[in-house]
């Protein structure tokens, strides 16, 4: 693997970056199979003051620890930043609810890993292999792993306000992850793959089915990967009447997320916050 297969998509940075880049950071990364996206947020203000995309040439991964290696060696700022801690999730980690009281005992020879939910009654708990956990070591031995939909949860508590009976479908590469809370509670948090944007309706149509939400009255938020001239966006609003997208509950205004739409990173935000 060159780092000529990693390309630099999309970069913010504050005004003061080449300042507050020599400062102490804490990092933040959210990896799917094809891109990196890695958030800097300042030790003293709290604030993100870099965000970063990088993507990969077609058929490759991120879940091969040796592109996750040739990433951190291509990252030249990396190389004189001071790491206090880095937080990771990675999408498509499959994942159980677990009661509370129930202690996860299996390992299959990967890093284990739980995160405790409010929102529901029970713990998430995944694992994944420990290879990854080995090449992510190089951007800070200070390391924790969050699943994605722990940050989902954070950003759905902020929704359950104003609206008691709600559906949040947020879109990642080749998969979305839903959560539907009912009289202001979550009810149903999970992961679908998608081939294409049908397979999503088929999944919210069954899902309200189940909880008894109407298609046609309840609120349907959409977040993530998808705009609004996209097909998914197009296919999934002749199904469900009451359709917009979903805002950061945090970080909206704050730092370089100021310049990205509001809608995305609903997991990275939540993780963060």
């Amino acid at each position: 693997m060159t780092q000529q297969n990693i390309s630099l998509i999309s970069s913010f940075y504050s005004n003061d970056w080449e300042i507050e880049r020599k400062e102490k950071f804490h990092l933040f990364a959210e990896i799917d199979e094809q891109n990196f996206y890695l958030c800097a947020i300042s030790n003293d203000k709290k604030v993100p003051v870099c965000f970063e995309q990088y993507a990969l040439s077609q058929h490759q991964n991120f879940n091969q620890p040796e592109n996750i290696l040739s990433l951190y060696q291509q990252i030249n700022w990396l190389k004189d930043a001071v790491i206090d801690d880095f937080t990771v999730m990675i999408q498509n980690t499959p994942f159980q609810i677990l009661p509370n009281e129930l202690n996860w005992l299996t390992n299959n020879g990967g890093w284990q890993c739980t995160d405790l939910q409010t929102a529901i009654e029970g713990k998430i708990v995944y694992e994944f292999a420990g290879l990854m956990n080995a090449a992510l070591q190089n951007f800070s031995s200070q390391i924790k792993f969050k699943h994605p939909l722990s940050g989902l949860l954070n950003q759905v508590s902020t929704m359950l306000k104003p609206l008691s009976d709600a559906v949040l479908c947020n879109v990642h590469q080749n998969a979305f992850d839903m959560v539907l809370w009912k009289n202001g509670k979550t009810q149903l948090i999970n992961s679908y793959q998608m081939t294409t944007p049908e397979d999503a309706v088929y999944f919210l149509q069954l899902a309200m089915q189940q909880y008894e939400l109407n298609p046609n009255k309840n609120q349907l938020f959409v977040s993530g990967e998808v705009i609004q001239q996209s097909l998914f966006f197009t296919t999934v609003s002749k199904f469900f009447r009451n359709i917009e997208f979903a805002n950061r509950a945090t970080m909206l205004q704050q730092g370089v997320f100021k310049n990205i739409l509001p809608h995305r990173f609903l997991t990275l935000t939540g993780i963060i916050a």
